[in-house]
């Protein structure tokens, strides 16, 4: 091989590397638009003998769905949010496996600069005012190996300029960004529900 075919090739290897990182980056997490993201929270009965594990939460046999209507209402509360087609009231019991319209709330800039920040390949323009929704689902696996709680959330972003209605916003942004915000709530509440141990 001549210096010169061994150069050439060299050259074709860098681009296919570079068009490898350049895919790469595209599609890092959270650079999809409206793109559902998923959290679970595993539990277990109640035992007798050597006590509950304090890093599990221990549900009742039937109380799955109330435990996690509970958490899901008190976190979309915390932010403002209430559901559009179900139950608004905490101590409401969510239907597992239906899918639930979560209402828009407008963002402050600092949320908007926090995504810009952290997703700057997806950065939102300044010139409009933004709102988020979701949609929103969980399901409840009990299997004596493996019970959890799944949660199913797609964040819905909207925009709209001053005095005009919400429209869905189509551009690339961050979904797991606009996801975190209601799920790093729930982790937190179904945290404050596992037992201590002592």
């Amino acid at each position: 091989m001549s210096v010169r075919d061994s150069a050439a090739r060299r050259r074709r290897h860098v681009v296919a590397l570079a068009c490898v990182a350049a895919t790469f980056v595209w599609q890092q997490p959270g650079a999809a638009q409206s793109r559902t993201v998923t959290t679970e929270q595993r539990f277990e009965r109640p035992s007798v003998g050597v006590g509950p594990n304090p890093h599990l939460l221990v549900i009742e046999n039937g109380q799955e769905d109330d435990v996690t209507s509970l958490v899901v209402i008190q976190a979309l509360q915390s932010l403002q949010h209430s559901l559009l087609d179900g139950p608004a009231a905490v101590g409401a019991t969510l239907t597992p496996n239906k899918e639930y319209t979560v209402d828009i709330v407008p963002l402050t800039e600092s949320e908007i600069a926090e995504h810009n920040q952290k997703y700057p390949n997806l950065a939102l323009p300044t010139s409009a005012v933004y709102g988020i929704g979701y949609k929103l689902k969980y399901s409840v696996r009990d299997k004596p190996a493996d019970r959890k709680l799944l949660l199913q959330l797609r964040p819905v972003l909207n925009h709209r300029g001053t005095g005009s209605k919400w429209r869905e916003y189509k551009r690339e942004y961050s979904s797991e960004f606009f996801g975190d915000r209601v799920l790093r709530r729930v982790t937190a509440a179904f945290s404050a529900l596992q037992p201590r141990s002592k």
